[in-house]
């Protein structure tokens, strides 16, 4: 099977000194671009946690797989974690009207999607909130009916199969 992916596929360089980043995620104007990895061959910087959900893969196909229909520009990502699928749309449809907006439960995720999206410049083409998928006054105000598609990348690991990540062991 050949892909056509239309994107550029990953590349990862360095590693993200992560020490006591939660810390300092609230510190926007203070940005440690030193933290920020590469990705689609420094196309777009990331900070990411050393812990959790990183990009891999399935992020990058996932990311390269969404179409736009004429005039279905508003996107929604649920479970967002530091940003990086809708960074990724961002930035592909750069030069459209598109719009995404994250929602991610965990605080500490949220902010490096704030962070990451002020380091790549995309304020305008995406915006992050924290909340719960489950809570019914944020479904209410996110107005659900506005989008015109919807992504997810949701983590699906066996702990008991795959391999552990280096920072684990």
């Amino acid at each position: 099977v050949i892909l056509n992916l239309n994107w550029p596929l990953l590349a990862v360089t360095g590693r993200a000194g992560f020490i006591n980043l939660f810390r300092v995620i609230n510190n926007f104007n203070n940005l440690n671009l030193n933290l920020a990895e590469d990705i689609l061959y420094g196309k777009l910087k990331l900070i990411q946690p050393e812990l959790g959900p990183r990009v891999n893969m399935d992020t990058v196909l996932l990311a390269s797989w969404v179409r736009l229909r004429a005039g279905k520009f508003k996107f929604i990502e649920l479970g967002s974690a530091a940003g990086a699928v809708s960074l990724m749309l961002a930035l592909r449809f750069i030069n459209s009207n598109f719009h995404i907006t994250g929602i991610e439960i965990q605080d500490e995720l949220n902010n490096l999607a704030k962070q990451n999206l002020i380091l790549n410049n995309l304020q305008d083409k995406a915006e992050f909130i924290c909340g719960d998928l489950r809570d019914k006054e944020l479904l209410n105000n996110l107005r659900l009916d506005y989008y015109d598609g919807v992504v997810a990348n949701p983590p699906y690991e066996t702990l008991t199969r795959g391999r552990k990540s280096e920072a684990l062991t």
